[in-house]
């Protein structure tokens, strides 16, 4: 469907690329510029899973599988779901329980996306700073994934989400493998004081255009309540 050469490929970020399209035009894309890629139906997932082989989504369902029951029935809030790629890969593989799974993005093209190449993945999908995530609150959300952002998510962004989160409950998310970096430490000194951590893996994230690895580490802590 695509054909994806690369332009710049130094360190995750600051890939560029260009595709060629069916009909024989081709664009420049920077990776992160996510508003223009989701606008090209399954472009993301081509790229992000099919040739860069991100494994964060197989990562998260990991630790999830391993220290949730998996007849408990799971109420799931995604934080920066994107096209939804995690929650097709929670669906796909049937593993766990899911009563309820909602999507929260920033980018409006996202949302659009995700109607369009994962449709009837998602019960529900928020817009921020739109629509009014204290319904969430209303929904018992006993899971919290972030895996699109959590490494650009704030320490307060952190705290505001996990309010949305009912007692008893879980959070799965990944960040960079770097121990001395400073955001890394303030995310999880503070979940460390206030959430049981279960687990922590180190993990290769994807490729780079350049075919070099980006390795992360993803973490699945739970509430303080759970038995």
């Amino acid at each position: 469907m695509y054909k994806i050469s690369q332009i710049k490929s130094d360190r995750q970020g600051d890939e560029i690329f260009r595709v060629e399209f069916a009909d024989g035009t081709d664009k420049k894309f920077h990776i992160w510029d996510y508003s223009v890629l989701y606008k090209y139906p399954h472009l993301y997932r081509h790229l992000i899973v099919e040739l860069l082989d991100c494994k964060v989504y197989e990562a998260i369902e990991h630790l999830l599988h391993s220290f949730i029951p998996s007849n408990l029935p799971l109420r799931i809030a995604d934080i920066a779901c994107g096209s939804g790629l995690m929650g097709k890969q929670l669906k796909n593989s049937g593993k766990l329980t899911i009563d309820y799974l909602a999507g929260v993005e920033i980018i409006t093209e996202a949302i659009t996306a995700l109607e369009r190449d994962t449709p009837d993945v998602y019960d529900k999908c928020f817009l921020l700073d739109h629509d009014d995530l204290s319904q969430l609150k209303e929904q018992n959300i006993n899971c919290l994934l972030i895996c699109g952002a959590a490494n650009h998510l704030t320490l307060k962004d952190y705290q505001y989400y996990l309010s949305l989160l009912s007692e008893q409950a879980y959070v799965a998310f990944n960040l960079l493998s770097e121990p001395s970096e400073q955001h890394r430490k303030e995310i999880l000194n503070w979940m460390d004081q206030h959430y049981r951590r279960l687990e922590n893996q180190c993990y290769t994230h994807r490729k780079l255009l350049n075919g070099s690895l980006v390795k992360h580490e993803v973490f699945i802590y739970g509430s303080m309540s759970l038995t």
